[in-house]
């Protein structure tokens, strides 16, 4: 029964080029669009490679270190305040010592310029270059193409180890099998130890093109106190599993608390020097948070998801209530065929249904249309596209360029031409019961 529909839709389809042409492009252009929004906060926040573990991971970027002493009159006054990175050491100081936490990384990032490879081969521009722990591919499950990632051996100097990407691999040495080989990087000689593939820009918190391990600094890798709690690094931990994430937060939070009681009563009793360095803000932030921080209208995850919805459904109801126009007059003009169908016995039902497989087929056609467009659009302008919503600049010198699964993910497209499928079958619905409601007799008197 549906392959007869299926045959007499592409009939009417064939007959009717013009009304099938204008409702595959809109239907098309209604599928494009959806996507292209999908595809913006699906970047963001969804598992794309390296960060399958979003879902899992927070992050905890800076902190706001406020400085007291005492004058001359013996009061209390704050002397500074001032944000700043994270010292490393919170890592083994606080961190692991947290129930549920899995694994746990510092990391920061730097420019580089002129880099040279052992065979005389060199690259010239700017260049990310991040370091990293072993911990780091951990939190960032990256696909090695050839070696292995960091191990305690390698954060001891000398000699350097690094870990490059796939693209400058190829640029470098015109092959990923490079590891044993060796690279300049600002007059320091590393040795790789791994290549992996490339991750994207807009995988902004684990983008890189070289990965070393990190150095020492003997002025901020001090045990973390407040005190010492400023440094240069931004730490990322996963969870065990996503429900323990806000747990972990509140005993990470308890430990603050308790650490700025600690300083400002040796303050008070005279064992801490003359000034008082207290944690004023210590913001853990789940991935996906941090992610949306640099979207122009902020908000929670629900408040996202509403807006995201409610600008679908604002760009997707006009198309919608033209193409029920459209169907509105096309039903008008068929009412005689409908008329016949139903003297020589054809259900009010039927009809229906023949109406709707039509519409579900020109969708079908639409929808394949909208996703080649889709991959046209985002994969030539991700430049402007996938940072449309965005305040600021992602990196200054990163390429930016999607990976295949960010871009052709099914579920993107399956959500899409359902939220689309849904609409045009209700616009097709609509006109068509309001024709099945005249009597036979009125429909083939239509065309008098």
């Amino acid at each position: 029964m549906i392959k007869t529909y299926f045959k007499q839709a592409w009939n009417i389809i064939g007959q009717n080029r013009l009304f099938s042409s204008i409702y595959i492009i809109g239907t098309a252009l209604a599928i494009a669009i959806t996507m292209t929004l999908f595809v913006i906060y699906y970047v963001k926040i969804g598992p794309v490679y390296p960060e399958y573990n979003r879902g899992r991971t927070s992050v905890i970027k800076e902190l706001l270190i406020e400085v007291k002493g005492k004058n001359k009159d013996g009061e209390t006054k704050i002397f500074a305040s001032y944000n700043a990175g994270i010292n490393r050491f919170f890592i083994p100081d606080i961190l692991e010592k947290i129930e549920n936490v899995d694994a746990c990384t510092a990391t920061r990032t730097f420019y580089a310029d002129d880099i040279a490879a052992d065979n005389g081969k060199s690259y010239q521009g700017k260049i990310m270059v991040r370091y990293a722990d072993p911990a780091f591919w951990k939190v960032f499950t990256f696909d090695f193409l050839c070696g292995r990632p960091f191990m305690q051996e390698d954060m001891v100097e000398p000699p350097q180890s690094a870990i490059i990407s796939s693209k400058l691999a190829e640029k470098l040495f015109a092959s990923t099998k490079v590891a044993g080989r060796e690279i300049t990087i600002e007059n320091s000689t590393y040795k790789i130890v791994g290549v992996v593939k490339s991750p994207s820009s807009f995988a902004l918190d684990s983008y890189g093109e070289v990965f070393v391990p990190h150095k020492n600094n003997l002025n901020t890798d001090k045990p973390f106190a407040t005190s010492t709690a400023h440094g240069m690094y931004g730490i990322y931990f996963t969870a065990k599993a996503g429900r323990y994430t806000e747990k972990i937060s509140e005993d990470i939070d308890n430990v603050i608390k308790r650490m700025n009681v600690e300083a400002e009563d040796a303050f008070e009793k005279g064992l801490a020097g003359e000034q008082l360095s207290q944690i004023k803000e210590f913001d853990v932030k789940p991935f996906w948070k941090l992610q949306l921080d640099n979207d122009s209208a902020k908000g929670s995850m629900m408040e996202t998801l509403q807006r995201l919805a409610l600008l679908i459904f604002s760009l997707l109801i006009v198309p919608a209530i033209n193409l029920s126009s459209m169907i509105s007059s096309r039903m008008e003009e068929r009412k005689a065929e409908i008329g016949v169908r139903l003297a020589f016995g054809a259900t009010r039902g039927s009809v229906m249904k023949q109406v709707l497989w039509e519409n579900m087929l020109l969708t079908g056609i639409g929808g394949v249309v909208g996703l080649l467009f889709t991959i046209v659009l985002v994969y030539t302008g991700a430049e402007w596209v996938l940072t449309i919503f965005d305040q600021g600049e992602i990196f200054e010198v990163a390429q930016r360029e999607l990976n295949a699964d960010m871009l052709m993910n099914p579920y993107i497209f399956i959500t899409a031409f359902l939220f689309c499928m849904t609409i045009n079958i209700a616009s097709a619905w609509l006109p068509a019961r309001w024709a099945l409601k005249h009597s036979i007799a009125d429909s083939l008197n239509s065309k008098k």
